[in-house]
């Protein structure tokens, strides 16, 4: 009999399991992909999120201080004594936190020396010393009763500015904050109402200090453009 004859052997084509490879590797890869992609974009809107609420919180924080338009100073011992003890005094009758004060016959505020002497180390740490004493701000003058140990405030007080946040670069435990002065209506209260917030007059810078979430004010300084904030 004779030999059977055989055709060439063709080149096998990539199987069905060698496809399924290939295509769990690009699953994988992809899969890879959506999930950095996740994770930036979290990061990234968390990281906005995060800088939003900071900058509200420092807003707040420095109400009481951009209200009164300090001079700059390098440290807070070279601050104003009248303006360091305003700006605790509004610290404390802003505060979120502080008791409804009385009022005296005259529809004056009563506000105790001690809750003074704690915003002077809320806003400003050990570096502020109160003196109290009766101080005034060109508008209203805030009477220090000292047998009472006690200011009576006038209930409604004309201000300079109210703060916004430009930028804020950290460098370890302090921030540098550029703060936009805007200016409010004919009333604090009027400033934190309005639904559209003019542009502000002008900018400062603030150096704070931040610990445990809380700030404190270190110095108060010109916007001279020396500092990168973009």
């Amino acid at each position: 009999m004779g030999q059977k004859s055989h055709s060439p052997r063709r080149n096998r084509r990539p199987g069905r399991r060698t496809t399924r490879l290939i295509g769990g590797v690009f699953l994988v890869l992809a899969l890879i992909g959506l999930a950095t992609l996740a994770t930036f974009g979290y990061r990234a809107i968390h990281g906005l999120l995060n800088n939003t609420s900071e900058k509200m919180r420092i807003e707040r924080f420095l109400t009481p201080v951009v209200m009164f338009d300090p001079v700059p100073y390098a440290s807070v011992q070279e601050a104003s004594s009248d303006t360091i003890l305003l700006t605790c005094i509004w610290a404390a009758l802003l505060d979120e936190s502080a008791q409804t004060y009385p009022q005296d016959d005259m529809g004056m505020v009563i506000l105790p020396g001690p809750d003074v002497e704690y915003q002077a180390h809320r806003l400003y740490g050990d570096a502020a010393l109160i003196s109290h004493r009766t101080v005034d701000d060109y508008e209203n003058i805030y009477m220090y009763d000292p047998d009472v140990n006690a200011y009576r405030i006038p209930v409604v007080a004309k201000v300079a500015y109210i703060p916004k946040v430009d930028h804020i670069i950290k460098s370890g435990d302090v921030l540098t904050v550029r703060v936009g002065y805007v200016p409010p209506g004919s009333s604090w209260l009027t400033g934190f109402n309005q639904e559209a917030t003019p542009s502000p007059d002008k900018y400062m810078v603030y150096k704070l200090k931040k610990s445990r979430g809380n700030y404190t004010i270190l110095a108060v300084d010109d916007d001279n453009g020396g500092l990168n904030f973009s």
